[in-house]
């Protein structure tokens, strides 16, 4: 199936059907194209069995790493054991994690996201019914009533407490592509590593996992686990010495920082169809696997292109088996409307959205439809995908590019980070490799790619708490 991805230096990387193969040559530029997999059926069967191999392997279930072992992401995991993993991470952090739903699949499975915030203790009783002190992980753009103040005694009685900016709300997506595994794993690292590099290394107590929640929303105060060794009952820990866990990009204090002044949505399936389909059936897959209007008997004409299917200059295609089939509308695909309903929802406070992929070593924000559009932030957005970079340059020398995604990848409408650019911060950020692995790369590079990653999101972060406190909204409105 053909796999378009474009590589640093502006190179693209082809994979033609068999019958395309001539058509492909005479395409081709003057320059002799280079091979970058010699044999991509033999390297998908040779992952397919190491993977079976590590698999038999594996110690007894009780000897086994638990999720919350860091052991646990030196491999790649199932559609249930990533769901098993994000209730974990609920259960050990009960006041900054939670599990959430967000729709369920064509096939009937539930898209999960793991919501990272510290819970807001209740506000002080003032007679205000409208204060959120439910325990629940605090919306970030709730509308609240103004203390009016009272007369008499009792305005000079009480001082006006400093109230802190709410948290910023930022989404990190993954996996709109189905074959994108490395993705997937990146933003699960990056999760369960701030909340251990902030929290402390749980103690997990065994527990079964009875697969997909009957109730979508569980109960936002479970019965915790015994709380993480480093509570976070007190939070001014200046004066204590700070701490960097090994080979983590960050420490235990910016870490904390982060769940302070953000509200992270981590969505690390974005597309559990296509995912499952590439884990048992065709390693190779990209689309979700909802059922097109031209589909039939032939092989192949199912799914939807979930990056081409966003309602921002959306291109309906010819082809429903072209694996870039944008759909017959935008947002006919159930995952793109829920994570567009889920941005969207004022409750969520959503101010970035950064979405993962791989492969070509790139990021890259607005605009994808066209070069020809002026981006009206881009001396922010350069300014911080250049920083980004080198931070995770840093790491472990990786080198990445940025630029605007039409210039660095190539001219595409629907794309996810054009319709999310109704908010300045819009990154799309392709991850490793540069073609030599290509969508396969191997888990021995689950662990270095996810702490350069995390370098380049701790950097994006701080530098987008630096230009938005102390403000409303930008003003920026979604283009129609």
């Amino acid at each position: 199936m053909p796999a378009n991805r474009s590589t640093p230096g502006s190179s693209s990387a082809t994979l033609p059907l068999p019958h395309e193969i001539l058509s492909f040559r005479g395409a081709a530029p003057l320059d002799s194209p280079q091979v970058l997999i010699h044999d991509l059926d033999a390297l998908v069967h040779s992952q397919h069995h190491q993977r079976l191999e590590r698999q038999r392997q594996q110690p007894p279930a009780a000897l086994a790493p638990h999720t919350l072992d860091p052991a646990w992401h030196d491999d790649y995991h199932s559609f249930q054991e990533i769901a098993d993993h994000l209730l974990d991470l609920e259960h050990a952090y009960p006041s900054h994690a939670r599990r959430i739903q967000i729709a369920t699949t064509h096939e009937g499975r539930p898209i999960y996201a793991l919501k990272l915030a510290k819970r807001q203790p209740a506000p002080p009783n003032d007679g205000d019914d409208d204060g959120d002190g439910d325990g629940e992980l605090s919306p970030q753009k709730k509308n609240s009533k103004k203390n009016k103040g009272k007369k008499g005694g009792d305005k000079k009685k009480k001082k006006k407490k400093h109230r802190k900016p709410e948290p910023i709300g930022i989404v990190i997506a993954a996996e709109q592509h189905a074959r994108e595994w490395i993705s997937t794993s990146t933003s699960l690292f990056f999760a369960s590593e701030l909340l251990r590099s902030a929290l402390g290394s749980p103690h997990p107590q065994p527990h079964p996992h009875p697969g997909p929640d009957p109730n979508p929303n569980p109960d936002p105060n479970p019965a915790p686990n015994p709380p993480p060794s480093n509570s976070d009952d007190n939070d001014d820990d200046d004066d204590e010495p700070d701490t960097r866990l090994p080979s983590l990009p960050w420490s235990r204090k910016q870490a904390r920082r982060i769940l302070e002044r953000f509200s992270l949505t981590v969505i690390p399936l974005s597309n559990p169809d296509g995912y499952v389909h590439s884990w048992d059936e065709n390693r190779m897959w990209r689309k979700n696997r909802q059922p097109t209007t031209a589909a039939g008997d032939e092989a192949g004409c199912v799914g939807v292109d979930l990056n081409r299917n966003w309602g921002f200059h959306f291109d309906a295609g010819l082809n429903p088996c072209s694996e870039a089939y944008a759909g017959d509308k935008a947002f006919d695909a159930i995952e793109t409307r829920a994570m567009a309903q889920y941005i969207d929802d004022p409750a969520n406070g959503v101010e970035g959205f950064i979405d993962l992929h791989s492969y070509g070593q790139l990021l890259t924000y607005p605009y994808s439809f066209s070069c020809s559009e002026a981006v009206g932030d881009e001396e922010d957005l350069l300014e911080v995908s250049l920083g980004a970079v080198r931070a995770l340059r840093n790491v472990h020398k990786r080198t990445f590019t940025s630029g605007r995604t039409c210039e660095v990848v190539g001219e595409a409408g629907g794309n996810a980070i054009d319709w999310t650019y109704s908010v300045k911060w819009s990154f799309s950020l392709e991850l490793r490799d540069g073609g030599t692995y290509g969508f396969l790369l191997p888990p021995e590079q689950i662990r270095p790619t996810g702490e350069e990653t995390g370098a380049a999101l701790v950097y994006l972060l701080d530098f987008i708490h630096e230009r938005e406190k102390d403000k409303q909204k930008s003003g920026h409105h979604r283009l129609q």
